[in-house]
């Protein structure tokens, strides 16, 4: 009961109300709407994005205690925004499922808390309606290449961040590179760094829709690592030659940054290219 009370107070009080402005567009995160089944309003829930081959699974760290849990009881009919869209499905609540081996088989880190914060866990499936056509358009394509391309931007710093770190050199060194390639190389630092934000997610965004637009659905993960090479040949040999802060960067953890860009950016694209249904 206890355990149940503080985790509850925590999403309720912390994580909720700003993932419910976000969930649905970030990686990882979905929002499931269901009709309140006392006000009858709609009552907006954060949960892990559990969409699978046109089915969306969820597991209730809290079994039928949710809130959300009896609202779809009572009316089946939900909507869920997953991966920059809403979509309409019905609800089943899946007694008879291992709850613990389903955290298991969807992965990621949401899970990992509902084992962790959960006291009941409870199987929910949802079936989608199909996406029109079963296909992307051009929009939906490059609206998950941009989010998965800043995703991967923000992760594939990693490496260079923890070079920097180890050997005691300035850790935003890259984000001043990064403005160099718009900014003048003696341009005042704070002219640099706030150029190079600007810089480094426009690249990043830039190159995730190429490569959602591009990649090829079997072995996307190698092909990702060869696009993130590709990438980081043309960055580091091409506009390193003209521009002195990003030739003076240390080349194998730029190298090692590029290629956990590819990898991430690529196993985003391949989980969102699941929603066809």
């Amino acid at each position: 009961m206890r355990k149940r009370v503080v985790a509850t107070a925590l999403a309720k009080h912390g994580l909720n109300p700003l993932m419910r402005r976000l969930a649905g567009y970030i990686p990882g995160w979905a929002l499931v709407e269901t009709t309140g089944r006392r006000s009858g309003r709609p009552h907006r829930v954060p949960v892990g994005d559990g969409l699978r081959d046109g089915a969306f699974w969820i597991v209730a760290e809290h079994g039928r205690r949710a809130d959300y849990v009896r609202n779809l009881e009572a009316d089946p009919a939900v909507r869920v925004r997953v991966r920059g869209r809403w979509r309409p499905g019905v609800a089943w609540i899946l007694d008879d499922d291992d709850a613990r081996a389903r955290t298991r088989w969807l992965g990621g880190m949401n899970p990992v808390f509902v084992r962790v914060a959960g006291t009941d866990l409870l199987t929910v499936r949802i079936d989608l309606e199909p996406t029109e056509h079963g296909e992307r358009t051009i929009v939906d394509v490059a609206r998950e290449g941009a989010v998965a391309g800043l995703a991967a931007g923000i992760v594939g710093g990693i490496p260079s961040t923890l070079h920097s770190l180890a050997t005691g050199q300035p850790v935003l060194r890259t984000l001043a590179a990064a403005g160099n390639v718009v900014a003048p190389t003696r341009s005042p630092r704070r002219l640099l760094m706030g150029a190079g934000v600007g810089t480094h997610a426009g690249i990043s965004a830039g190159w995730g829709i190429v490569l959602a637009a591009t990649l090829p659905r079997k072995r996307t993960l190698a092909w990702g690592l060869c696009a993130g090479a590709a990438i980081a040949a043309l960055d580091l040999g091409v506009v390193g030659r003209v521009r002195p802060l990003v030739r003076g960067l240390p080349q194998l953890p730029q190298v090692a940054d590029h290629l956990v860009y590819g990898l991430v950016a690529a196993a985003l694209i391949r989980g969102y290219r699941r929603d066809v249904a």
